[in-house]
């Protein structure tokens, strides 16, 4: 196919591989999520194969790629020479017709779909200590092994001294280790396991892509735009891990114009009672208003040059920072929002290749020192 779209599988071994791209009819691949409060999940991988020859038929032992057609086993993706995909097969499906035509498909996902399979082995006792080094304690434990490389924030909150008992899930570990610092928890590139804290906040400082519709920056097809309450709360409750501490924070301007809307954040790993106010309060100040959000934007790759769409996925990992630039139908003033992406999904066939971007809004940035949009006071949050 078309569209620089590179596709290996891996065989049993895990090194030895072979190029399929030319078997290759259409491939989707998405990574990330699509709100903001949700966590990251999983990528997942389509890709659909021409088995005219039966070269896919995991009976035919003549096949030159006979062996490699299994679950559970590697597959990676590059467009351009830039990693899009990397993970293990789940399940490989065949369709034959009567006129001749046949086709193979396999879906597969990212390899940090592993923690939600794996369990702490015995009940632990962790030190108290920041976000990062827990983060960091878990991926070096024995029945967790990461097979990945990973790039882990320090961490800005100290977390409690705790027992975590036998048969704990390791993803639901980790999510809480995540959600008790406000950061992120995703896979970036090839197997790199990333965990940004708290204090990763956007600045304009070496520029981030514009995506625009007068000609300004990156041209888009599509833009998804929505006012909402769907991430309306202002009554915002913080359960510690120890099911006993708690602390609630309310905003009343927000509750007397919108009924109060609540919502609760469990098994946060610590228990002071200032620092669970303190995040109460800090998830109150982001979504105590309805919002006009910018959710998706979608870019036809077929529009840029390559060295174009180069640079473009150079510049838009998950997590990372972009302008939008929006005039409807051309009238009036354009209307600018600051943005993070939280999710990317690729869809190409022979005649097409659409990147949607799922993006979260920047109305509550941390304050970055001395930078022209998010350094200025009383426009932002301070962070947590």
């Amino acid at each position: 196919m078309a569209n620089n779209v590179v596709v290996w599988l891996y065989a049993s071994d895990g090194t030895t591989y072979v190029d399929v791209t030319s078997y290759v009819t259409a491939f989707s691949c998405s990574r990330g999520k699509s709100r903001a409060l949700d966590y990251y999940e999983p990528g997942t991988c389509n890709i659909m194969f021409n088995n005219y020859s039966r070269v896919f038929d995991p009976t035919n032992t003549s096949s030159p790629l006979y062996g490699y057609v299994k679950p559970k086993q590697r597959v990676y993706a590059t467009i351009n020479g830039n990693s899009i995909f990397s993970g293990w097969i789940d399940d490989w499906s065949f369709t034959y017709d009567v006129s001749g035509e046949a086709s193979a498909s396999l879906v597969a996902s990212e390899l940090s779909t592993l923690f939600a399979n794996q369990f702490f082995l015995k009940d632990r006792t962790f030190p108290a200590e920041l976000s990062g080094a827990r983060i960091s304690r878990v991926l070096n434990l024995d029945e967790v092994a990461w097979p990945g490389g990973s790039t882990i924030d320090a961490g800005t909150q100290m977390l409690d001294k705790a027992l975590v008992v036998l048969g704990t899930n390791v993803l639901d570990y980790l999510r809480q280790v995540e959600v008790s610092e406000q950061g992120q928890l995703y896979v970036e590139g090839q197997d790199n396991l990333y965990f940004d804290d708290n204090s990763v906040g956007a600045s304009t400082v070496g520029g981030f892509p514009t995506f625009a519709d007068d000609g300004s920056g990156y041209y888009y097809e599509a833009l998804d735009v929505s006012y909402t309450t769907q991430l309306l709360y202002n009554n915002i409750q913080v359960n510690a891990w120890d099911g006993i501490a708690n602390r609630v924070a309310t905003t009343p301007t927000s509750s007397a114009l919108f009924s109060p809307i609540s919502l609760s954040v469990d098994g946060v790993l610590y228990t002071n009672g200032d620092k669970l106010h303190n995040l109460a309060s800090y998830i109150s100040s982001k979504y105590s208003q309805p919002e006009y959000r910018f959710n998706s934007i979608t870019v036809n790759m077929f529009a840029l040059d390559l060295s174009q769409q180069s640079v473009l996925r150079s510049r838009t990992p998950l997590n990372g920072f972009a302008q939008v630039i929006f005039t409807p139908n051309g009238v009036g003033s354009a209307i600018t929002r600051y943005v993070r992406i939280i999710g990317i999904t690729h869809d190409v066939t022979a005649g097409s290749h659409l990147v949607t971007f799922n993006l979260e809004s920047l109305k509550t940035p941390n304050l970055v020192i001395d930078d022209n949009e998010f350094g200025k006071l009383d426009n932002y949050a301070l962070g947590l």
